[in-house]
């Protein structure tokens, strides 16, 4: 990688009258400069990602860069990170520093419960900055050559030999994989389940870990008025990291820190005295460059067998106004589906763009490919992108389902919903009781027919149940107590399908006396629970049979109560199966099917 630096002026000054062009000569606020040090292997960095973008939104001008080092950085890192980390002594990851504040000559890094990382920042913005900074940043994109140019202007007077003037190169929107971000920023999440990284350090442009020298002096003070202008010519690298360096989600942070600390000489570049993020300018983009970043497919619930197809377009060439895209499900298709484009995707943009649904088969694997073949009328036979989608085929049932679910500490967050092929609402719950777990049971009384139905999961933050231990759950079962459905895991929305057969549960059914009666866990293991509603108190016989009808466990007598009766069942010595549990009442007998699943 090549770098061409120039710095063309460096001037010290007392007053400035002619010299300055951009920087305010006006007392300014110190802005906040926090380094983080993070991996995608890190289980708790996406914490860290969440917490710091959290201060930026609330404090406007403060400064992020995000460095992947140490070892949960299996990608990403740069020649700069290692070095930027030595003085912090980092005992774990995420941590970052605040505005490089020294305590005990080691530069205090945070992310430790007890340290309150907020106390300096803020503490940082409240104060007056001693220098201001302004800069300008324009990139030729015919030859990927950026051009700097910063200023600085002194305030007041600072106590220093010297102050280091720093300049990294930073990227948005650099989607790959980081652990545990469903739990720590969903946000991020992008549909294809793959995260956004945002300000992740990618170079730095002076060369240097620890910038370059401004302000040089013999007296070992830089007087209020003193003036600094440089400037620098970079050029852009194709690639850093195995990972392409796109335009326009370059940006630069430039910073200004002390040059020198007395009682701790072996510290560089310490004490940030303010920062700035600048937003390059673009020259000389020309030809039509497009790439598809993402193809997302999304099964359609309910009965449909088909997929609804979106693909994001970014541009990284002159503004399109139109392309003409082919896409077929190639598991099913020998003929391409013709899109045609129209409308404004300016430098680099990205738009989404979603085209009409294709047809799958249930319960395989379907394989679809897009291609752009034409931009603006120049055609292309290499823009293409290939996605699978597999929608599972949906568990069968009979009689009216029950909701059953768990939600973790945080109910507040959870809603759910039963809906029908048309999307009418059949059943629905929550949000639950706020900083706590609470259980619900509902009978979705409003489904009578046999169809296909669905059920929907939506937790607000789109951490789904799982931010307790153990995690909570959301399921449906059918009459006879089956589980149709069980969503786990992290999600905003997460829907399941199933099928009711039939309304009719079984010959000589109780419906007198047993309102309804279901099986959980079902399949079972070594204990499953029967729950049974009665309109009024009888006695019941109850059994459990295999597929013949033979009886495998014959419980003594059971007194129903009206209402809800729990009954547990051993089932420790049953053999992995099918089998059917019977209530036999004087007005009959319902059967429940239970699955063995050990």
């Amino acid at each position: 990688m090549k770098k061409i630096l120039t710095p063309l002026l460096c001037l010290t000054i007392s007053i400035v009258t002619f010299a300055q062009t951009i920087v305010s000569t006006e007392v300014q606020k110190r802005k906040v400069v926090f380094e983080e040090f993070t991996g995608v292997d890190c289980q708790y960095c996406p914490n860290g990602h969440a917490i710091l973008s959290q201060y930026a939104q609330q404090n406007p001008g403060t400064v992020i860069i995000n460095v992947h080092q140490g070892p949960y950085a299996r990608m990403y890192a740069t020649q700069w990170g290692n070095t930027l980390a030595s003085q912090s002594n980092l005992e774990g990851w995420p941590a970052f520093t605040v505005g490089r504040t020294v305590n005990n000559c080691v530069v205090t890094n945070y992310f430790d419960p007890n340290l309150d990382y907020s106390v300096p920042a803020n503490n940082i913005k409240s104060q007056d900055s001693p220098i201001n900074i302004a800069a300008t940043a324009t990139v030729d994109a015919s030859t990927r050559t950026m051009t700097i140019h910063v200023e600085a202007y002194y305030t007041a007077d600072v106590s220093q030999n010297f102050n280091m003037l720093q300049i990294a190169l930073l990227q948005d929107n650099i989607i790959g994989p980081q652990a545990n971000a469903a739990n720590y920023n969903p946000s991020q999440i992008l549909p294809n389940g793959q995260y956004n990284h945002m300000h992740m350090l990618r170079d730095l442009v002076t060369g240097k870990a620890w910038g370059d020298t401004i302000a040089l002096n013999e007296e070992g003070v830089i007087e209020a008025g003193t003036f600094i202008s440089k400037d620098y010519t970079y050029e852009i690298p194709e690639v850093i990291s195995n990972e392409n360096v796109l335009f326009g989600d370059i940006n630069l942070a430039i910073f200004v820190s002390d040059g020198q600390n007395a009682d701790c000489s072996s510290l560089k570049a310490t004490n940030i005295l303010t920062g700035i993020k600048v937003e390059p300018e673009y020259i000389n983009i020309e030809g039509n460059n497009a790439v598809i970043q993402n193809l997302t497919l999304t099964e359609q619930y309910g009965c449909s067998t088909n997929a609804s197809v979106k693909l994001a377009v970014r541009n990284n060439g002159a503004p399109i106004t139109s392309m003409t895209i082919t896409y077929r499900n190639t598991t099913t298709e020998t003929t391409d589906h013709t899109y045609t484009f129209t409308g404004t995707i300016d430098n680099f943009t990205t738009e989404e763009i979603e085209l009409e649904d294709l047809p799958i088969i249930i319960g395989e694997n379907n394989e679809v490919v897009v291609n752009i073949i034409s931009v603006n009328g120049e055609s292309f036979d290499n823009i293409s992108k290939t996605a699978t989608i597999k929608k599972t085929t949906p568990k069968e049932g009979i009689g009216v389902p029950t909701v059953i679910l768990k939600t973790d500490k945080y109910g507040q967050e959870f809603t759910w919903q039963v809906v029908d092929d048309n999307n009418n609402v059949l059943a629905s719950g929550g949000p639950y009781a706020a900083n706590r777990e609470s259980r619900d049971t509902v009978l979705v009384s409003a489904l009578t027919q046999p169809g296909c139905y669905t059920l929907v999961a939506m937790d607000e933050y789109g951490d789904g149940l799982m931010a307790s231990q153990p995690n909570g759950f959301i399921r449906i079962l059918d009459q006879t107590g089956y589980r149709m459905a069980n969503l786990t895991g992290s999600y905003k929305v997460k829907k399941a399908d199933f099928v009711i057969t039939s309304m009719e549960v079984g010959l000589n059914d109780a419906n007198g006396v047993i309102a309804q009666s279901i099986l959980y866990p079902n399949p079972a293991v070594d204990m499953t629970t029967l729950k049974i509603n009665t309109t009024s108190s009888v006695d019941a016989n109850i059994q459990v049979v295999d597929v013949l009808g033979r009886v495998a466990i014959q419980l003594d007598k059971q007194r129903l109560y009206s209402g809800e009766n729990k009954i547990d069942i051993n089932t420790s010595n049953l053999n992995d199966g099918t089998y059917f549990v019977r209530i036999i009442t004087n007005d009959g007998m319902t059967s429940n099917r239970l699955n063995i699943s050990k």
